[in-house]
């Protein structure tokens, strides 16, 4: 290697930019797709021998290539469509580097067919590595032009390697690239042809010069594809969404978008995201912004499914950068988030149209009849719901019950001077709903005989004179109906309990805020039920007692007004101070400069809002072996198991792992029973999807799915669906077998399972584990921490509750 810095030779520069540019089979494709489409063709073929490795053909009838410029042809950066820098503002054509057909010489074979409209004559053009012309022949062709590459990546051994090892994945990906061409190009007739040595030839996608996009996608798709689409139709949005984005409304009026849209309605769209398409005036891209957004706003109404989507955004060209990659994928824009306002208002307005709609057993809400004992009775409304209404006295009572256990289990733990009555809460009930509203006053200290005397009249005149049914729903009007003098009078009785717990505080004597009332007082209800007949509870200042008497319920009315109910507050007064604090300060840094020295490992609390950062650290510091070296130190509260590894106590959540081990268990060894159709189902899927299917056939039999396959029916329709899996309640169909051909893209013969299965064996492992609450040997606990080395992710049960966390490091407490 020389230390003198020199230029690197041509070829070997051509041969690296090339690599850069043409990446995979659906680049390769894709650059002369767009040449063809440059070039206004109205028919486009696309051939390919055994899925692009010995050959790629791209022929249309376009207005072919000028004699003139044979010779720059394939050289690199020599183009007609832009001159400089500033004309790639302006440009409206998809190529404009002049790389395509220079760097596909450097990684194939090309050759080049095609006659100008000027010519009487095709002529045949032969091209070297180097772009550089090599021959022209006179040839035979028709108006427009076919480029023909062979031996893809024969100058990259390893990546033709590599190619070869994934064709039909490498396959699968050109054919979606070519779907999202066929979809948006409207007026142009798309045929692709796949031939095989052993399968003749088979044409896996066509269109047929639609004049929409529409009539497109049932083209590429099928017709029941259309059924539940909605067209797009851009919204201007609000003002809440617009500051939801923080962008300004004149942002979003150089905006417009159009396409379609599965319904949100369930089964109207797919399991996976292998039909979304999105476009920049056209030019299909990957926005993975707008697909994100899209998405989400789609699972607000079905959570299950992905949207079909086919989105075209126009926008003017001067906020647009669509130079950033070679293959010209990636677009940078201007006003990002107005687009996304956009398209979230849009979206919004269609979904928000479709009602979801509930199947109910409707009554009629002014009569309902009931039939009783042969004989019929008019009942109202009130009287059905009556059912489900809680009682007052019983929740009155129940949130009584609730502040005096609080109070009884601290009163060993704070000091009850430093408990405080805050605010009185002054309840007003309306006719059709509470309205709570403060009373700034604490207990009224009215004495005067005549506002005691205009309220008891104020009640008296309010009292309903037909008795209602005793489940019938109760009604209260703004004023205290008799209904609720018992009610009242058990909240009174019961806070004036509640405040005796404060009679050591001098401020919180109920005696002396209500002199009226004496320190023997006996508050009776004069309508007594097992809710009311509580013990009373002696207290050093006042005791009150119950007894069958009411003569004294007045003597709670003199004082207190009978809306009022009271409400106890409990207030805790906290001293801090900047010195504190900064002790506070250097102990937390003592503790880090501790976890420093000790090296401890682990840094993240046990926390659900952490527990990602939890999950990265264990997968860092533990391996499958570690499990076997952790030492049992014992179980926690009959749910946890607490192991040692080092230094390290780790906490284990014992149903948790059991679950995930049994789950992982099921997945690898279960196979479902399959149950025949009466009427076999038709896929309708893609040929790469076909393709896919049968050679996955057996993973797709070990998940209970059966099929039929003719060989020599139509491509898209050779395969045909005729057992399903079977078990208890659990459906499945179509919908799974997509979802399996979509995971079997990535990862080819693995097994995989779709969701509806894992959720199955999901369930079964839950059920079948150990739960929280049994004891454990030494032997079971060694056996659950020994079978979390065995699984491949054993950090979260299938339902995503954390298996393991990190408890301490024991340096730190010596």
């Amino acid at each position: 290697m020389s230390t003198k810095i020199t230029a690197i030779r041509k070829d070997a520069v051509h041969k690296i930019c090339s690599g850069q540019v043409v990446l995979n089979l659906a680049t390769a494709i894709k650059e002369l797709i767009e040449n063809s489409l440059d070039a206004k063709a109205t028919a486009i073929e696309v051939r390919l021998k055994e899925y692009g490795s010995e050959l790629i053909e791209v022929s249309d009838n376009g207005i072919g290539i000028h004699p003139n410029n044979f010779e720059a042809l394939a050289l690199k950066h020599h183009t007609s469509k832009l001159e400089d820098f500033n004309d790639l503002v302006d440009v409206e054509t998809f190529g404009f580097r002049g790389e395509a057909l220079s760097s596909l010489c450097a990684v194939g074979e090309l050759t080049v067919i095609t006659r100008h409209e000027t010519e009487s004559c095709g002529s045949k053009l032969t091209f070297n590595y180097m772009g550089i012309l090599h021959e022209t022949q006179p040839s035979a062709r028709q108006i427009g032009t076919t480029v023909s590459l062979t031996n893809l990546f024969s100058s990259l051994p390893v990546r033709q390697k590599e190619f070869h090892r994934n064709l039909k994945k490498e396959f699968g990906k050109a054919a979606q690239l070519l779907s999202a061409y066929c979809l948006s190009s409207t007026n142009v007739k798309f045929t692709c042809i796949n031939q095989l040595k052993k399968g003749g030839r088979i044409t896996f996608l066509s269109t047929q010069n639609n004049k929409s996009v529409r009539e497109n996608i049932s083209c590429v798709f099928g017709s029941k594809q259309l059924i539940n689409l909605l067209k797009i139709v851009d919204v201007e949005p609000d003002e809440e969404i617009l500051n939801e984005f923080g962008v300004e409304n004149n942002h979003v009026n150089d905006i417009k978008i159009e396409g379609y849209i599965s319904s949100c309605e369930h089964g109207c769209g797919r399991s996976t995201t292998d039909r979304q398409f999105f476009y920049i005036n056209s030019r299909p891209c990957d926005l993975s912004k707008v697909m994100k957004l899209t998405n989400e706003i789609y699972h607000k109404y079905n959570q299950q499914q992905y949207p079909f989507i086919f989105l075209n955004i126009i926008m003017p060209k001067q906020l647009i950068d669509v130079n950033v990659t070679p293959d010209k994928r990636l677009i940078f824009l201007q006003n990002e988030k107005s687009l996304l306002a956009v398209v979230k208002s849009s979206l919004t307005k269609i979904f928000e149209n479709i009602p979801s709609t509930y199947r109910l057993n409707n009554l009629p809400t002014s009569l309902l009849v009931e039939k009783e004992s042969s004989q019929t009775k008019i009942i109202s409304t009130s009287s059905i719901l009556s059912k489900w209404k809680h009682s007052n006295d019983k929740n009155i009572n129940e949130n009584i019950n609730d502040r005096k256990r609080i109070i009884e289990e601290r009163s060993e733990h704070r000091d009850c001077k430093q408990m405080k009555l805050d605010r009185i809460f002054k309840k007003s009930y309306s006719d059709n709903n509470s309205k709570k509203f403060r009373d700034n006053s604490n207990f009224s200290n009215r004495t005067d005989t005549e506002t005691v005397d205009a309220s008891n009249e104020e009640i008296k005149s309010h009292r309903i004179n037909n008795e209602k049914d005793e489940n019938d729903t109760l009604l209260i009007t703004e004023e205290l109906k008799p209904q609720c003098e018992t009610e009242f009078i058990q909240t009174i009785q019961t806070q004036l309990e509640i405040q005796d717990c404060f009679s050591c505080d001098e401020n919180f004597t109920f005696a002396e805020k209500n002199k009226n009332i004496s320190s023997n007082s006996e508050v009776i209800s004069s309508e007594p039920s097992e809710n009311l007949n509580r013990k009373s509870k002696n207290c050093t200042d006042t005791h009150f007692s119950h007894s069958n008497s009411s003569d004294t319920v007045a003597d709670v009315y003199d004082d207190i007004n009978p809306n009022q109910i009271i409400e106890v507050r409990k207030f805790r007064i906290m001293e801090t101070s900047i010195k504190s604090i900064m002790i506070s300060l250097s102990a937390k840094k003592s503790r880090r400069n501790d976890n420093q020295r000790f090296n401890n490992k682990f840094y993240t609390e046990i926390d659900p809002n952490k527990n990602q950062l939890a999950e990265e650290e264990l997968k860092k510091e533990i391996s499958k072996d570690t499990f076997n070296k952790m030492k049992i130190i014992g179980q926690f509260n009959l749910g946890f198991i607490i192991t040692k590894y080092e230094n390290d106590l780790f906490i284990i959540d014992q149903h948790a792992t059991d679950e995930k081990y049994n789950f992982e268990t099921l997945q690898h060894t279960t196979s479902l029973t399959s149950q025949k159709l009466v009427v076999p189902q038709d896929l309708n899927l893609t040929f790469m999807n076909e393709c896919i299917l049968i050679d996955n056939i057996e993973i797709l039999k070990k998940n209970g799915f059966e099929f039929s396959i003719d060989t020599a029916a139509e491509a898209t329709k050779r395969i045909k669906l005729v057992s399903i899996p079977v078990s208890r309640n659990w459906q499945f169909g179509k919908e799974d077998v997509d979802e399996m051909l979509f995971m079997l893209q990535d990862a080819p013969n693995t097994l995989c399972r779709p969701t509806r299965i894992r959720s199955m064996f999901a369930s079964r492992a839950c059920r079948k584990s150990v739960m929280i609450g049994t004891s454990l040997t030494v032997s079971d606990m060694r056996r659950l921490v020994n079978n979390m080395g065995l699984i491949e992710q054993p950090w979260n049960c299938p339902h995503g509750r954390p298996t393991m966390r990190h408890l301490v490091n024991l340096s730190l407490l010596q």
